[in-house]
């Protein structure tokens, strides 16, 4: 009897250890994802939307820019983080049993490019306006997206100047509507007006440190031979939209420098002078969507007037510059350029 007793505990026993062995091994069938969230300068970032991909928990930084996600099954994930005025970033990671995975992940802000538009009625020798406009193109880099467009004020323009674009007075007459343009007139983000030089670098730096609620990446191929090319973008709103008549414009530029002299001795080099204005789209877009577009383009062989001179594009050395704009105020969202 004692001896059957004895047994029946053993049975208890292991039956207990079992039940043990089992709770213990439930205890690490899932992994934690835990990450840092800063911007570029290592700041932590508060109040960022993390979220993965395959889907758990959406969760939000804390105070000192931390996050944890809890109870996630083995798996590839990708886990995202958002935040407002910041372009959004991810990191792909794999979770496993029982352990915690690290995923920080720096954000960016979305500054707005500055976009500087040169309306011109004809060809200067001497030109301060146009040449501090080039020096300040180049010090900015792709942070001043600047592109030049030679408008008649006077059909007899057409003529002879030898950068006149089709489609380059319409733009005039979107900025000045019936109003005579003698000389540069120069826009920055379509609001600020500037007809003599001396000041645009101020003006450019003014305009940096403004955020923009649209993020824009862009990437293009380009044909020389058939003069077409295609651009794929992608706009991403990285904050509230305010307007609601949103257009997309479009300007294929000659990158130059271009040499025209047609009064002699003197040197006129002329920069990023727009070749081909592709049909603008409209663009529908609020807080959190993306918005994916395919535009197609042709490039001439020449721009100008009918009879010569007039400007043999270079069809190797060619950019096109992208910008949203509020059509009613005029204002500039987001400019971006691309070199073929």
């Amino acid at each position: 009897m004692k001896i059957h007793m004895k047994a029946i505990g053993l049975v208890i026993v292991a039956c207990f250890m079992a039940v043990n062995c089992g709770n213990e091994e439930s205890e690490f069938t899932t992994g934690m994802i835990t990450g840092l969230i800063t911007d570029a300068g290592g700041v932590p970032l508060d109040s960022a939307l993390i979220t993965t991909v395959p889907q758990t928990i959406e969760v939000y930084t804390n105070d000192s820019g931390l996050f944890e996600i809890p109870d996630v099954q083995p798996d590839d994930y990708t886990v995202n983080a958002q935040k407002r005025t910041y372009i959004p970033g991810s990191v792909i990671i794999t979770v496993t049993t029982g352990d915690i995975i690290t995923a920080d992940i720096p954000l960016t802000q979305n500054m707005r490019n500055v976009l500087g538009e040169m309306l011109t009625t004809a060809c200067h020798c001497a030109d301060d306006a146009r040449a501090e406009a080039y020096s300040v193109n180049n010090n900015n880099g792709l942070r001043f997206v600047y592109v030049e467009y030679h408008a008649s004020a006077d059909p007899g323009f057409e003529t002879w100047d030898p950068f006149v674009t089709p489609g380059s007075e319409s733009r005039r007459l979107y900025y000045e509507a019936d109003t005579f343009m003698l000389g540069n007139w120069f826009f920055f983000d379509g609001t600020v007006l500037l007809t003599t030089a001396g000041n645009y670098q101020q003006t450019v730096d003014s305009l940096l440190d403004i955020f923009s609620p649209l993020a824009i990446t862009m990437n293009g191929t380009y044909t020389s031979s058939t003069g077409s090319g295609t651009i794929d973008l992608k706009i991403t709103a990285v904050d509230t939209i305010e307007y609601t008549d949103l257009v997309i414009e479009f300007a294929v530029y000659d990158r130059g420098p271009i040499d025209y002299s047609p009064s002699g001795p003197c040197l006129v080099m002329f920069e990023n002078i727009v070749v081909a204005l592709p049909t603008h789209e409209q663009l529908d877009i609020a807080y959190e969507e993306t918005v994916s577009m395919v535009k197609d383009f042709t490039v001439p062989d020449s721009i100008g007037g009918a009879f010569p001179p007039f400007h043999r594009v270079n069809h190797n050395n060619l950019g096109i510059a992208v910008f949203v704009q509020s059509a009613g105020s005029k204002n500039i969202l987001q400019a971006v350029s691309y070199a073929f």
